[in-house]
């Protein structure tokens, strides 16, 4: 996430050199916000790992939550897969949606 974080702070840099403020700016100034809030629920997700509670329905639904919006990053605002940020955006989409699955079938048959 941190990287995703950097990329898009590397790309706000160059459209403010280049003395460019247009609404491509305000659009990368958005994806940052994003990436900034997806960053604070995967350190939350962390945190439950690290506690070893990902198995409560809370942390299944926002592993649910994470891989959709990464999913969305992919799709809509990346690029899709042709871009390095649309491709770990996609590797992190699904990272959070096994995570989810996983933990709602160990609760299943626990």
């Amino acid at each position: 996430m941190t990287f995703l974080k950097l990329e898009k702070l590397w790309e706000i840099v160059k459209f403010i050199q280049a003395n460019s403020i247009t609404a491509e700016l305000s659009m990368s100034l958005a994806r940052f916000n994003r990436l900034a809030f997806l960053t604070l629920m995967v350190y939350t997700l962390k945190d439950a790992a690290d506690r070893d509670r990902l198995n409560g329905g809370t942390f299944i639904k926002l592993n649910y939550l994470c891989s959709l919006a990464m999913g969305i990053q992919c799709a809509f605002n990346s690029g899709g897969l042709t871009t390095p940020f649309g491709a770990l955006s996609a590797i992190f989409s699904f990272f959070f949606a096994f995570n989810g699955v996983a933990s709602y079938m160990k609760n299943q048959y626990a």
